[in-house]
């Protein structure tokens, strides 16, 4: 036995389909435990890392909790209440927007920069799962996983 077969003990799948999704939760896990152990030491969870990425990303233009919310990986999480701890901990900041006074701005502090810094520096531990593909795998692998991910999107709107 080899691959998700010796990972889970199983011999069969109903489908290589089937094979094909368990070893992705399979190989999503490993990433995600490997994330949060490693945002846990910085006292941050998964989501609240992307939020601070999606910031630095932007800074220092400020971005409204919608748009950080339309950008975040894990759709279900409460982008408010995110940047709410964020806040507490001095990594983000809001300011009320100047042009539409129902929205609040969002951006990253000097100490969520920082942060970030170190956490980058200690990220190839997150991409030696890939180190044993070779640069073509991991471009087909990306080729495949973004067909996938787009057939989940919805269709872009074109303005004519």
């Amino acid at each position: 036995m080899y691959g998700i077969h010796r990972a889970i003990n199983q011999k069969k799948f109903t489908s290589e389909s089937h094979k094909s999704i368990v070893s992705f939760i399979y190989i999503a896990n490993l990433i995600k435990n490997a994330h949060s152990a490693q945002f846990k030491k910085h006292k941050l969870t998964p989501q609240q890392y992307n939020i601070l990425r999606i910031l630095k990303g932007s800074h220092p233009i400020p971005l409204t909790v919608g748009i950080l919310k339309e950008r975040m990986l894990d759709k279900m999480s409460d982008a408010s209440r995110l940047v709410d701890r964020l806040e507490k901990l001095k990594l983000a900041k809001r300011n009320l927007n100047i042009e539409d006074r129902r929205a609040v701005d969002v951006s990253i502090t000097d100490e969520g920069l920082a942060i970030l810094s170190v956490i980058d520096l200690e990220a190839d531990a997150f991409k030696s799962v890939l180190d044993v593909l070779s640069a073509e795998e991991i471009e087909s692998l990306n080729g495949i996983l973004d067909k996938l991910i787009d057939l989940h999107l919805p269709p872009l709107k074109h303005n004519g």
